[in-house]
């Protein structure tokens, strides 16, 4: 069930009407609604948010992305997230905490696998609690700031995959070597066009896998190539982007091709999208010199939504 609109309390309240009517509700995205600090948990102070489900409810419940109010700019996770004992990825956008999620009040959620954070600086405030998961192993951030000091997670070697997507700017600038020098663990790496233009010579070198998601900015022949002489020992590269767009039409090909002569495994992969259904999850090679026809293996190690998968 998708909420997506921040709504008055009487709106709330008949959306957790119509949710308690659910038997066992397994995925959950909604807006949270922000409250004074829950009485039962005495640890908790300040502001916090709630969730549109009763307590006990919903114990099967597998996927939760919350919304914080942009007004927000301190509060607290509701408690009743770490009762989801089978919740396997956490996605907090715009939730922007206030102090520090205690590692050893605040439970553990043995199934979770992965976490998003979007347009948060709040990593640094869950980074210890989020290194007791046993579980995890999925990092994705999108549109957040830079944290002010690497996080402790980066070191354990949890993390396998991670996703940086439009992490640029002046805090990044300074950061983004640092970040990525900590990530000795990461296998499967996914970023934004934006990152690639930016940080070419930032980017790891040594991944099983590395995704190239283009859909805002123009990755230049230059930054490229800048990425490309490196010496990079990546088993796959694979550059997504909608092959309707200017970018693929004029550029797309000639920069696989330049990595094909120096011997990488890149592939194209047609971005998702709702303008074609025909096209939705179908991998392709580029049609080069060297390239058969043959539709491509889905990426099945990985199976994580491209961005571009949104009405445009």
């Amino acid at each position: 069930m998708r909420s997506q609109a921040v709504y008055p309390l009487e709106v709330h309240k008949r959306c957790c009407q119509i949710i308690h009517l659910v038997d066992n509700l397994q995925q959950l995205s909604t807006t949270g609604i922000c409250t004074q600090r829950y009485k039962k948990y005495s640890a908790w102070t300040g502001s916090r948010l709630t969730l549109p489900i009763a307590p006990n409810r919903h114990k099967a419940l597998d996927f939760l992305e919350l919304r914080g109010e942009h007004s927000l700019r301190s509060v607290e996770l509701p408690p009743q997230i770490f009762s989801f004992q089978s919740l396997k990825h956490l996605t907090l956008a715009d939730v922007i905490l206030g102090v520090q999620v205690n590692p050893v009040t605040t439970p553990v959620l043995p199934s979770l696998a992965g976490i998003t954070l979007m347009g948060s600086a709040s990593l640094n405030l869950l980074d210890d609690w989020l290194c007791k998961q046993p579980k995890l192993h999925t990092l994705c951030l999108y549109e957040t700031y830079a944290p002010e000091t690497v996080p402790r997670l980066l070191s354990t070697g949890k993390i396998k995959n991670m996703e940086m997507m439009h992490c640029v700017g002046r805090l990044w600038d300074r950061f983004i070597e640092t970040w990525f020098g900590s990530c000795s663990s990461v296998h499967n790496l996914r970023i934004s066009d934006d990152i690639l233009v930016y940080y070419p010579k930032k980017i790891p070198t040594k991944l099983h896998v590395l995704r190239v998601e283009v859909a805002r900015l123009w990755v230049t022949p230059k930054s490229w190539h800048s990425y490309l002489d490196r010496e990079l020992q990546t088993d796959r590269i694979v550059i997504s982007a909608h092959i309707s767009r200017n970018w693929y039409q004029k550029q797309g090909s000639n920069l696989i091709l330049a990595a094909r002569s120096r011997g990488l495994p890149v592939e194209f992969e047609a971005a998702h999208c709702e303008c074609d259904q025909q096209r939705h999850h179908q991998y392709y090679n580029v049609d080069t010199e060297n390239a058969d026809k043959t539709r491509e293996s889905m990426i099945a190690a990985w199976d994580w939504a491209s961005e571009t998968d949104t009405k445009r």
